[in-house]
């Protein structure tokens, strides 16, 4: 209690206010503007999906976040996720056997695979050299890591890897005078 003659604040006494926006009625202080309190109960609105909206009633709705089983488009597999997730936009973490587009089979291997990753020996069709790469590389996106065997005009061998423009002169005939001298000689006659 206040004397007589000070100003008044507002009143703190605890009561029951309809809230304007969604009619439920909560407590709270006398002095509290209901327009400027948020509703606690637990919201009674529809989400477009059809499942009721799991936040507090003063908060703005937002996306589903019920889980429920979605069938993975590409493979048919049933998965849980958020009702609002695109089933379209994941892939699929089950594990399967899957035959690859090479031939391979892979066991226990994500749904969702597409590269075939098994260790292979290729043998490139234009040197014939080998290399073990993953099946998935093929000669036009793997270029051959092989020391190039063409032997050079000064007679020592390319330094090169295949298929890169072999240099007119070694390293060797690059740091002897006398011989990068006599090579270029006999290029030019």
């Amino acid at each position: 209690m206040l004397k007589c003659g000070v100003q008044c604040g507002d009143c703190e006494i605890f009561v029951e206010k309809i809230m304007p926006e969604c009619g439920h009625t909560q407590t709270m202080k006398c002095g509290v503007n209901p327009q400027n309190f948020s509703c606690l109960l637990p919201c009674t609105k529809v989400l477009p999906c059809g499942h009721r909206c799991m936040l507090k009633c003063g908060v703005q709705c937002g996306d589903c976040e019920i889980f429920v089983e979605k069938t993975m488009p590409e493979c048919g597999h049933q998965q849980e996720m958020p009702c609002h997730i695109d089933a379209t936009l994941l892939k699929c973490y089950f594990l399967c056997d899957k035959l690859m587009s090479c031939g391979h089979t892979h066991m226990n291997a994500r749904c969702h695979k597409t590269t075939c990753d098994k260790i292979m020996i290729q043998v490139y069709n234009r040197c014939k050299h080998r290399h073990v790469v993953p099946c998935y590389l093929h000669e036009e996106s793997f270029p051959c890591r092989a020391a190039c065997d063409m032997p050079l005009i000064c007679g020592h061998a390319c330094t090169e890897y295949c298929g890169e423009p072999c240099p007119i002169l070694c390293n060797v005939c690059l740091q002897d005078p006398e011989c990068r001298n006599r090579i270029l000689v006999k290029q030019f006659v």
